[in-house]
Order: structure tokens, then sequence, then C-alpha cells
């Protein structure tokens, strides 16, 4: 059983119907749901949206912007971009052409994870049902009364959707007072534009308009055209890194619920499609504890210089980072490739 329906869950899912397992999929919204994401792939996913047959926007160049200074960093290998919408769609439908069951809008209610082998979870759902589960492959940080909440939420995150930006179809990304905010072309015209502030979030609806207005570039582009969304979403976020799951028998955490890592990465969906692959393998071969041993031990190296980047995103002197950038490009290129890493290749 895997619950949660996001980009993680779904590859999970598929995964194990791919091997020949029939699994299980609760999730608690809808298939597809806005979520705050950049929708942006890193290169390592290109097998997976190949293979889908979906049509993301190829990224091969990101430039940045501060007040007072612009860089540009060509990569070595494109990236991607495209929205969830498109994108959860197209990974559901293909679970359930494997014979996978999807329940969506099924809210968790309650979990009683197995204490021995012998014995299977028990998933109780808030329509009545319970169901039993051998094995529980977890994407979602939010189980009732069972995970640890985090102690602080100092980032604001935010995102919406816009038609026809007058920017360069690349990655671009804008360096704020104590925020970035990134914008990427996805399909049909559209433009998914999400940012993180560490700033008060007591009032996030201004804090979103006041770091718009921080750069007159960015207002500019976007008052030209309208915002997709009634407004703009918003989440509190907490801090990056591994979280601190339970030592439950079988169960295999993945996605966010394992690890979060800052979006100046750009490799947060990417760490989610390749987390639900190998947990579906590991999985099957009931290596619980291994999974967890080698995802925290492949990830230690690719969060920590995904952290360096983001508080060099986050640093006030921009200037002087796109300045470095522009005089030692190449050096800009290695500090792209130290926040992904390569994970062992399969179907998925």
């Amino acid at each position: 059983m895997v619950i949660g329906g996001g980009v993680a869950g779904l590859c999970a899912a598929l995964r194990l119907a791919e091997l020949g397992k029939k699994p299980l999929l609760i999730e608690g919204g809808k298939i597809p749901s806005q979520k705050i994401c950049g929708e942006f792939f890193s290169s390592e996913s290109w097998p997976l949206l190949r293979r889908l047959m979906v049509e993301p926007a190829s990224i091969s160049k990101v430039n940045l912007h501060s007040v007072k200074q612009t860089a540009s960093l060509h990569l070595s290998s494109p990236a991607a971009a495209i929205s969830h919408k498109t994108f959860d769609v197209t990974l559901a439908n293909l679970v359930q052409s494997f014979a996978g069951e999807i329940k969506s809008e099924t809210y968790v209610e309650k979990l009683q994870p197995k204490t021995s082998e012998k014995q299977n979870h028990l998933i109780y759902l808030k329509n009545g049902e319970v169901i039993e589960a051998k094995t529980l492959l977890i994407a979602t940080g939010r189980l009732p009364g069972l995970l640890k909440k985090s102690p602080s939420t100092p980032y604001l995150g935010f995102k919406a959707h816009f038609k026809e930006l007058p920017v360069d179809p690349c990655l671009t990304i804008y360096l704020l007072p104590k925020a970035y905010l990134g914008i990427v072309p996805i399909e049909k015209g559209f433009f998914n534009v999400a940012g993180l502030a560490k700033i008060d979030t007591s009032d996030p609806k201004a804090s979103i308009e006041k770091i718009i207005q921080s750069h007159p570039d960015l207002q500019k582009i976007l008052d030209q055209t309208r915002c997709c969304f009634s407004e703009w979403l918003y989440t509190k976020v907490p801090e990056f890194g591994f979280k601190e799951t339970p030592n439950w028998l079988d169960a295999y955490f993945i996605g966010d619920a394992a690890l979060t890592i800052p979006p100046a990465s750009g490799s947060g969906l990417s760490l989610a499609i390749t987390s639900g692959k190998l947990a579906a393998e590991y999985s099957l071969k009931e290596l619980c504890q291994e999974f967890k041993q080698m995802w925290k031990k492949r990830g230690q190296k690719q969060l920590f210089w995904a952290k360096v980047l983001h508080h060099m995103m986050l640093n006030p002197f921009h200037s002087s980072f796109l300045k470095f950038i522009n005089f030692c490009p190449l050096a800009g290129q290695q500090l792209y490739r130290l926040t992904r890493q390569t994970f062992t290749s399969s179907k998925i």
C-alpha cells in the first residue's frame, strides 16, 4: 500500500505495478492537485518524461537577476518543466493501466503500524474502511498523530501560474531580499512562478506582494499578463533536511516524507521520482533498513551542497554572487552538478 498521491507515491506505485504487484494507492485529496512547487525537473528525470510521452519544456539555461547584476548559466544536460496537472495525471493513468488501484479523496484517519513480521499494518480510513497491508510506502509528511511535526516553519513558499510572460524560455531566477523566485515555461504558453522567502509569515499575502515589488523588472513582467489563479498559493515551509521517521517494520518513507531539499537546487522532483522507484524495488526484497541507510548515504552530499546554494541565494550580497558566476562560469556549473546525484537507472 502506498499512502500519498504526489510524484513520489505515484512513481512507487508505478514501479510496483511494473514488477507484477497490484499496489493500492491512497490519496487524501484529488489527483492532480496544485502543489507549492517549481515544477522543474532536473536532467535525471528525462528517461521517465520520455516514457510518459509528455511534452515538457526543455530548459538549457538559467538566467539569474539581482537588482544590480545579472548572470547566465548554461546547463550541460538539459532540464525540463511541466505542470503537476499534466504530469501527475499521466502517471496515475499509467499506474491504473498496469492494474494498480488508486483511491483519491480518501483520508487516512488512523494508522496502526505492525510490531512483528507476522502482523500487518492496519490503516483506518475516514469512511470507516479498515485495510491491512504487509508493506507500506509512505509519501506524505502528515499522518494523524504519528509523525513528528517540524519544530519551526521559518520559510514561506508560494506559487502561481501566469499566461504568456515576456521572459526567455529558460529558468529565470530573481534573487530578492531574503527570498528567491523562479519562473519556468510549462506547457501551452503557461509559466510557473514559485518562490521561497525567509520572512515573517503572519500576513502571507502582503509578504508576497512586498517580495514581488522589491524588484522593478519582476513587478513589470508579472503586471503585463494575468495570474491564472484567483490568488497566490502559499504555505509555511519547515527547515530542510532528513526527516525523523519512525522505525516501523516494512515501512518505507519516500519523497518529502523522508527528505526535503531546498528548492534552490531544482532537484526536489527528481528525488521524489527516484525515491519512489528505489523504495518499490527494495520493498519487494524486504530490505527496509537497507533502503533507509542507502537513501541517507546518497542524499547527504546532495543536501549539503543544496543548502550551500540555498544560503547563497538568500544572502543579501546577491550582486557579488552573480559577479563570481560571470567571472568563473565553470564554478557555477560545478555547484549546480553537486546539488544533484545520479542514481541507479531502471525502467522508470
